[in-house]
């Protein structure tokens, strides 16, 4: 069976599992032979098919509700990623925002304390809704709030926000303040972090800076962001599923800028055992 199914398994489905060649011309299957010689390989097209059919028998039925968590599990961990992605994107041109006021403010101060009308020209991060291209099962759901982007792409299924699969007990698991479904949209729109020049006086400077201080560092975001790839392996017949290790170059990259693969004396090395 092939890898991705295997991750979008149930772990009690192992059982049910056979593998099943359906060309065959007569003779022994030499390279599938080679493959599967450890699953005992039949040798003849007769007994291979009354094999299979007394296999499919005796195995019994298996629940496919595990299988059901696992898939919801999968993509609940997708969306979530994608969603913190986004977030600490957002947080490091925040970041890049304060300081780029910070010395705007230096470089001004006697001027700015003089002339409280002066202005300088300041980069502000800001946000913006988006169409999206989709057809009836199409949309992205996102949190009003927040104003964030909980699942997309990939939101086909739901008619509406209560419906996702990224919502439990009528809350939001993508989401920073995890918001109730009321609080979202199913919209052909998604939100996207742009920047534009503004003219700020000294004291709309401070305040602005004051109001984008991040509450979530990004390195608290970081150790957030691998909460969600375990979580489907616990369930799933295959683990490190392919839908999570998508991400992961993403998130080692942004590790390895906060330092955190540094050496045993620096607390790198219990920060990977973690």
């Amino acid at each position: 069976m092939r890898r991705k199914v295997r991750h979008q398994m149930g772990k009690n489905m192992e059982k049910n599992i056979v593998a099943l060649i359906t060309h065959s011309d007569g003779r022994r299957p030499e390279n599938a032979l080679k493959a599967f010689e450890k699953s005992k390989s039949w040798d003849l097209t007769k007994k291979q098919i009354f094999d299979f059919v007394t296999f499919v028998e005796s195995c019994g039925r298996q629940s496919l509700m595990k299988t059901k968590k696992v898939l919801k599990k999968c993509i609940e961990c997708k969306a979530c990623i994608q969603n913190l992605q986004e977030r600490i994107k957002l947080t490091e041109l925040k970041q890049r925002e304060t300081g780029q006021i910070q010395e705007v403010l230096k470089k001004h101060e006697e001027t700015t304390r003089k002339n409280k009308k002066f202005t300088v020209e300041v980069d502000e991060i800001y946000k913006e809704k988006e169409n999206i291209k989709g057809g009836m099962w199409g949309g992205a759901l996102c949190c009003r709030v927040c104003e964030e982007n909980c699942h997309y792409p990939g939101c086909t299924v739901s008619w509406c926000p209560s419906h996702c699969e990224v919502m439990k007990d009528g809350r939001c698991t993508v989401c920073t303040n995890e918001y109730p479904a009321s609080a979202h949209v199913k919209e052909m729109w998604i939100y996207v972090t742009k920047t534009r020049k503004v003219q700020k006086t000294r004291e709309e400077m401070k305040q602005h800076m004051r109001q984008i201080k991040m509450k979530i560092r990004t390195s608290q975001l970081l150790n957030e962001s691998y909460k969600p790839v375990v979580k489907p392996d616990e369930l799933a017949l295959k683990a490190n599923s392919a839908s999570t290790i998508v991400h992961l170059d993403f998130l080692i990259e942004k590790m390895k800028e906060k330092g955190d693969r540094e050496s045993p004396e620096t607390g790198g090395d219990e920060k990977e055992k973690e």
